[in-house]
Formats: structure tokens, sequence, C-alpha cells
């Protein structure tokens, strides 16, 4: 009997310890994964610095773009981001949510946000039909 409890035991810290060798190991992955965004902050900085954009496009009406904000008056970062909203076959309408990052100067009205349909004809480039409702 002492022989069968003392594989039961063994069992056990088997176990254990492999769940605590797959937690560290998880935890060791995310610091790490942490750790390259961190340092990651600066290079972006740099590319934004050298090139006063950065912009990605996530595909024809969905996209994000950051550009420095630096005139006489004000100085920061701004961000604009599209997103489709209206997906429809012949119509797609589009939100424009734009916030600024100001360090100089006032950001008071700055932030808007908007949203514009267009028409999809089959070959031809889009048509603006004008503003839509924004919820």
């Amino acid at each position: 009997m002492a022989k069968l409890w003392h594989g039961r035991g063994l069992i056990t810290n088997i176990f254990s310890n492999s769940v605590v060798r797959s937690g560290r190991r998880i935890f060791i992955a995310l610091v790490l994964l942490v750790w390259i965004l961190i340092l990651s902050i600066p290079l972006l900085a740099l590319m934004l610095a050298t090139r006063g954009q950065l912009q990605w496009q996530r595909s024809e009406f969905s996209g994000d773009r950051v550009w420095l904000l630096s005139n006489s008056k004000q100085a920061g970062v701004a961000w604009e981001a599209r997103r489709l909203t209206t997906p429809a076959p012949d119509r797609a309408c589009v939100t424009t949510r734009v916030r600024f990052i100001v360090w100089r100067g006032m950001a008071d009205g700055l932030n808007a946000e908007y949203c514009d349909c267009y028409e999809l004809p089959a070959a031809n480039p889009p048509v603006a039909l004008g503003a839509c409702f924004i919820p």
C-alpha cells in the first residue's frame, strides 16, 4: 500500500512540475513579446520623425495614418482611422476618425469624426455620394 501511495505522489509531482514549466515558458514568451514591443517604439518614432507620416492600408476603404503636426502654433501627433461601416454590393460608407495629441498649443475642437458614402460601379473608380449618418 505504501508503494501505491508513493506512486500517486510521484505522478502528481511529475504532472505539477510539467505544468509549472509550461507556465514559466508561457510567461517568458509573453515577457519577451512585451519587451520587443517596447523596443519597437523608438524605431517607430524615428521612422515617423524622418518620413513625417506612417500609413498602412488594410483595404480600399480601410486604413490608418499617423503624422506629425508641426506649425507655428501647435506641435503634436495626429491619427486618422478609416473604417468601412456599411458594406453593400453597390455602395460603401466609410467612417473617418481623426484624433490629435498636442504637446504645444491647444487641441480643443481638433478631433473630428465624419462619414462619406461612395457608389461602387463595376469597372470605374468609386463615385462620392456625400455624407452619411454616423451611428
